[in-house]
């Protein structure tokens, strides 16, 4: 039996082998199994906004598009986007409803009053009229996520008052001594702008310089003429004091911000202290001059970044140590100080000797480096 089995596997096996070399030989090939294509990746593509511009204040244009509507067609914060008015194009990110103080010289925000896109342009926007033609086109989609901490901490800053219980009124102001290592005693102020009531603080701010004594100013904000176009300004203790306005922009790595910025610490030397120096919101133009005079001064890093994240404390509650107030501190000024020194990190620098050499390169002599040193040292209080 066992070998009528093996037998008749063996005739199967060469009735195979037969049957394969025939139809190879008649040039029949076995059928190869096919495998399923993939399915094609098909890019987004973002529909083209054309609006209008529907008015201009100041340096922002308001678009005659709500932000809800561009929100619908796929755009929304962190995304890059090319913006066209008339034949100037501008590349830009999408920021935050409340966060147009941005250390970037373009970005676009909602306008809580008006319910329309704000262009918030740090140039001169003259050549510019209502109804001129403006579109909107996607360049990278969430080219700029890092910058944007996604935490609802960041949306909650308002501008009233009663909102904020648990701070007092100079805090509200975002107003503070800089009080970090070397410095002298009442001799530097930093806060929001004292006369612009964009963000509602002017008149605690105003209060605040009044009781600091503050003396001499440096608005890193306005210019001569804007600064007493705003209502506060006349009846203002601001007004009092020696001020230079010398309307910078947000972004500090320009040789106009760098030759400003060296105008502004000339003119804080040449003149009587306490010194306050503010922009609007008191946060990225105030918050990297202040970062430089403090190294200057001797402070650390971990002083340098604490000062900075106080306004971020004040506006929106960030806390200290979470996950956001981290976010904040790394996308701010531990990359844009370290970028202005020529540094990788903070921590890892001679601070005071970096401040002192990004003077000299901005245009200070080592001379107006001592006397500025000198008169930052001086205690007021």
């Amino acid at each position: 039996m066992f070998e009528k089995r093996s037998l008749i596997k063996r005739k199967v096996i060469l009735a195979m082998f037969l049957t394969s070399f025939f139809l190879s030989a008649c040039g029949f090939k076995p059928k190869e199994e096919v495998t399923p294509p993939s399915p094609v990746q098909t890019a987004i593509v973002y529909e083209t906004i054309e609006t209008k511009i529907s008015s201009i204040e100041g340096s922002e244009i308001l678009l005659e598009v709500r932000p809800q509507y561009l929100n619908e067609k796929g755009y929304e914060a962190g995304d890059i986007i090319t913006v066209k008015i008339l034949e100037e194009n501008c590349v830009m990110p999408i920021g935050l409803k409340e966060e147009r103080e941005r250390p970037m010289c373009l970005f676009i925000a909602g306008d809580k009053a008006h319910d329309l896109l704000v262009l918030s342009l740090n140039e001169d926007v003259s050549s510019f009229k209502q109804g001129d033609a403006v579109t909107l086109s996607m360049k990278e989609k969430q080219g700029h996520s890092e910058n944007y901490p996604t935490d609802e901490s960041l949306y909650k800053r308002t501008y009233a008052r009663s909102d904020y219980p648990h701070l007092d009124d100079s805090q509200y102001a975002n107003f503070r001594a800089v009080d970090t290592a070397g410095m002298g005693s009442g001799a530097l102020y930093r806060s929001s702008s004292p006369v612009n009531d964009k963000i509602k603080r002017n008149f605690e701010t105003d209060e605040a310089i009044s009781k600091a004594g503050v003396k001499t100013v440096f608005n890193m904000a306005d210019h001569d003429i804007s600064l007493k176009l705003f209502k506060a300004y006349e009846k203002s203790y601001y007004k009092t004091c020696n001020i230079i306005a010398l309307n910078m922009s947000t972004y500090p790595f320009t040789d106009e911000f760098e030759d400003r910025f060296a105008k502004g610490l000339r003119f804080l030397i040449a003149h009587e202290g306490p010194y306050l120096i503010h922009c609007t919101e008191g946060k990225d133009r105030t918050g990297f001059a202040a970062a430089v005079l403090e190294c200057l001064m001797g402070a650390s890093a971990d002083e340098v970044i604490s000062d900075y994240m106080k306004t971020y404390e004040n506006y929106y509650g960030v806390k200290l140590g979470s996950s956001v107030y981290n976010a904040i501190g790394k996308r701010t000024i531990r990359k844009d100080l370290p970028r202005a020194f020529l540094i990788d990190s903070l921590y890892a620098a001679d601070l005071k000797e970096c401040a002192q050499n990004y003077l000299l390169k901005i245009g200070l002599s080592e001379e107006e480096i001592l006397s500025l040193k000198e008169v930052l040292s001086k205690d007021y209080q």
